[in-house]
């Protein structure tokens, strides 16, 4: 065995990197041996050099530390150590191992934090292993730094780390924390006590609302959200005027989530006031699916903000049905761009837009029939058929090409003697073509843009479709 070790002492301190790797690989099969080359392996985690094994970059540093995985427990000494006294990948990097072994390395771990003589910076890293090993052992000690360290950067790391650990716990030294001259340590603890979701955090945090720094302010209307506590509305209402911009999202976030009557009457009063978080509040009234909100949606439609728009759109989209008559009412204005996305918000709430855009087929301008016709063909509800033929005979050929096109999606086949009659007068040949696809897919006919065939075919064939002439089919 011996003779073996030296061998691997050899291959890992060699100057070829290739060699570094083949060595650490093997030891990777040999715990016994590489638990006498714990040492070594600890050195060989500042090894960053990479090279290429089967087409894959690794570094000696990264299959050291696999290594010292498997090892285990006997290495966590010399890793604790290596956390205090290394370079700066050292210390990284076993820290990284110690996560990875877990437990075991808990109370080495505590005892190291507890030494008061010990660097902050070791004992920062230490918390910060702590906190990812995630061990309830280390909640006491942890939490008696947060609460009594003099030292501002050690009780930032325990309050950190704390947030890691995730335990029911630390709710109440969190509380405490929000108090901390430290404003870190501040975030750190609203951060945390929105993830514990404890009831009790409710009004220090509602105080935490008027902190001096905004990112305290932010997590705790965050952590409000989360907590789902009714106490919070007025607070939170307030928060929708704080100076500092993510604060007003994230106390408009955590309204949503709180769906009081409240909270929702003054997200719609704020999507007016306040254009810098109008996408988040149209977010938030679609999931609420509020009719009250579908006319200020409707004016965030022409936000400058293409995110803003697009969030009003979704939310439109969601609230369905009460949003129809407004959108059509919108399709009927002298915006190009706004008619265009009122186009696509009623083709997505889908049939319950049809009647309303069968009304808009009259309109007198061009463009709204245009629109109209289009979104019914997206629709493709059968019961619009009837009206859309009427539109073969537009003065407009844009509107005839989509009457046309919109005809083929909607599976009626009453369209297809207006179709083949359309054919006959249609003097555009993008129309024509239009047509003769439509009835196509109707029909399982190809026969071209001649009207003289189509004609020829629909006296061979009318006896076939003569129940669908007279009268539209049921939808």
């Amino acid at each position: 065995m011996q003779k073996g070790i030296e061998i691997y002492k050899e291959s890992l301190r060699s100057s070829d990197p290739e060699q570094r790797i083949e060595a650490l690989g093997e030891l990777g099969k040999n715990k016994a041996a590489a638990e006498k080359l714990i040492p070594i392996l600890v050195e060989l985690l500042e090894d960053r050099e990479l090279i290429l094994v089967k087409r894959v970059a690794v570094t000696p540093s990264d299959k050291a530390a696999e290594v010292l995985v498997i090892v285990g427990s006997p290495a966590i000494k010399p890793l604790i150590t290596a956390m205090e006294k290394g370079g700066s990948e050292t210390r990284k990097q076993a820290m990284k191992v110690l996560e990875k072994i877990g437990a075991p390395a808990t109370l080495p771990l505590i005892a190291a934090l507890q030494d008061k003589e010990k660097n902050v910076y070791f004992r920062a890293y230490v918390m910060g292993a702590l906190g990812q090993i995630k061990d309830p052992a280390a909640v006491s000690p942890i939490v008696n730094i947060l609460l009594h360290e003099e030292e501002p950067m050690l009780r930032e790391h325990a309050a950190e780390a704390l947030l890691n650990l995730k335990n029911p716990l630390t709710v109440e030294p969190f509380i405490s924390a929000l108090k901390d001259n430290d404003k870190v340590v501040r975030q750190y603890a609203a951060e945390a006590l929105g993830d514990l979701k404890g009831p009790q955090a409710a009004p220090a945090l509602i105080e935490a609302l008027k902190d001096n720094d905004w990112d305290v302010r932010q997590y705790a209307a965050e952590a409000l959200g989360k907590i789902g506590s009714p106490q919070a509305v007025m607070s939170l209402i307030r928060a929708l005027q704080d100076e500092d911009r993510a604060v007003r999202a994230n106390a408009a976030i955590a309204l949503g989530k709180l769906d009081d009557l409240r909270g929702r009457d003054a997200l719609i009063a704020s999507l007016e006031e306040d254009p810098e978080i109008r996408a988040e509040v149209a977010n938030i009234l679609g999931k609420t699916m509020d009719p009250r909100a579908v006319r200020p949606l409707i004016l965030v439609l022409s936000d400058r903000s293409s995110y803003a728009r697009t969030c009003a759109a979704k939310a439109l989209a969601q609230i369905g049905e009460p949003a129809v008559v407004p959108l059509t009412t919108v399709l009927q204005s002298d915006n190009p761009k706004v008619q265009e996305r009122a186009e696509e918000i009623l083709i997505e709430i889908g049939k319950p837009s049809t009647e309303p855009l069968i009304a808009c087929l009259a309109h007198k301008d061009a463009m709204v029939r245009r629109l109209a016709v289009e979104a019914l063909g997206k629709i493709g509800e059968a019961k619009a058929a009837p009206e859309v033929v009427k539109l073969l005979n537009d003065q407009d050929w844009t509107v005839r090409y989509n009457a046309a096109a919109a005809l083929g999606k909607m599976e009626n086949l009453y369209a297809v003697a207006p179709l083949v009659a359309a054919l006959e007068t249609e003097d555009e040949f993008i129309v024509q073509d239009t047509i003769s696809t439509s009835l196509w897919k109707l029909t399982g006919e190809y026969i071209g843009n001649e009207p003289e065939l189509w004609q020829k075919w629909w006296q061979e064939n009318k006896e076939r479709y003569q129940m669908y002439i007279s009268s539209a089919p049921p939808a």
